[in-house]
């Protein structure tokens, strides 16, 4: 959170000198403090750095936009403590500004833009050791999570319970962002969402077995796993399994799903539906929840997790009176199909896995050696395997 000291009048006698279009005459001269010297401007890396900056901002879900203070408070007021966005700024030297949800109530915060870097406005005396990001995504993360020390002004109390005096010390409070805000009705899309769960899993993009323009692609987005809290990610998070339990609540609920539409099948059984109707139902309605991304999850289940989800499809067929596929034959059937897709797609991302061998071994495509069960039962070396076996 953000604590900001309210005061009839500034903490130093002197304000700082503005210049064309919110560009102070001090700029950067190293990587993360403010500097008295002005290098030589670059229209084109200003440019760079804001195009860049607001494409980062668009896909993020926290930019507000256009909005008044008013609004952002508005919007704020219901939010915990610590909760924060980002708007454009009202003021014309300004671009942006940070808005958030203190103890004291929500307050705005200037973001000011200097030498192709951005950092919060301020007038006190700790401006000159404030830190300068690339892009406001980056300076967010540097203030979520642990609190970051702000000098301020300290206010001495006489016994009369009046401010006596403001003397500049070395009093300090903590300036921290918890939760963004995200604005509403602005559903991410599928690939911001999957490079949130990847950031919010590992901080070495460049180690993961994916295909060299997914890996730049990931190494190109700012966003790290403390720009976004985990209820975010979970709020949105459909088939990602970063761990074992997060596996077995997701089994736990396919199979409550699938046993809640078991009542229904049983009604139709009773009602005189023919197995063919009833199969039909089958399919329809509970193969396709226990199906659903199958080949993303089933690979890595447990085996008290794979029994019980083969007992719905047992139940089922006693039901129906006739033979129903069983899970692990439509987990390989779907692997196998979905492999086949993806070699015959030469702009599929991950059509540069599926890579033949040597003409000595023709049809055999090269399947990695995996150090972990988990590694080895995914999707991947799996379709590679199923590949290798059809021929």
């Amino acid at each position: 959170m953000i604590l900001c000291v309210q005061s009839p009048r500034p903490l130093l006698s002197g304000t700082p000198t503005e210049g064309h279009l919110g560009m102070r005459t001090g700029s950067v001269s190293s990587p993360h403090c403010i500097h008295s010297t002005s290098p030589q401007w670059d229209p084109t890396k200003d440019l760079r750095t804001i195009a860049n900056n607001t494409f980062y901002l668009d896909t993020s879900g926290w930019y507000w936009g256009a909005i008044t203070a008013g609004q952002a408070h508005e919007a704020l007021q219901a939010a915990s403590e610590g909760a924060f966005l980002i708007r454009d700024s009202s003021h014309p030297l300004y671009m942006l500004t940070l808005s958030v949800r203190t103890a004291r109530g929500p307050t705005s915060i200037r973001i000011q833009y200097s030498g192709a870097r951005f950092l919060l406005d301020s007038s006190s005396p700790a401006r000159p050791s404030l830190l300068s990001f690339p892009d406001v995504p980056s300076m967010v993360q540097y203030y979520v999570g642990p609190g970051r020390k702000v000098q301020q002004g300290k206010v001495e109390e006489t016994h009369g319970g009046k401010p006596a005096q403001r003397t500049v010390q070395e009093s300090t409070v903590l300036l921290k962002l918890k939760r963004a805000l995200h604005k509403p009705q602005a559903f991410p899309s599928l690939q911001h969402l999957a490079r949130l769960t990847i950031n919010c899993s590992t901080d070495c993009p460049d180690q993961l077995p994916l295909p060299r323009p997914l890996v730049r692609f990931l190494q190109d987005y700012p966003f790290q796993r403390s720009t976004y809290p985990g209820s975010y990610l979970t709020q949105y998070r459909c088939t990602s399994l970063p761990n074992q339990n997060c596996r077995t609540n997701r089994t736990d609920s396919v199979v409550k799903k699938a046993q809640q539409r078991l009542f229904n099948f049983r009604r139709l059984k009773k009602f005189g539906l023919s197995p063919k109707a009833l199969t039909n139902f089958y399919r329809c309605t509970i193969e396709s929840i226990l199906s659903g991304c199958i080949t993303a999850w089933y690979g890595n289940c447990s085996a008290h997790n794979c029994k019980a989800l083969q007992r719905v499809v047992r139940s089922a067929q006693r039901i129906t009176g006739g033979k129903l596929p069983a899970l692990q034959d439509t987990y390989t059937t779907r692997c196998h199909k979905k492999a086949i897709k993806i070699i015959k797609d030469n702009n599929h991302p991950s059509h540069c896995l599926f890579t033949l061998l040597s003409s000595r071994r023709r049809g055999q495509y090269r399947c990695i050696k995996a150090g972990t069960e988990r590694l080895k039962n995914s999707f991947y070396l799996k379709a590679t395997r199923l590949l290798n076996s059809h021929h």
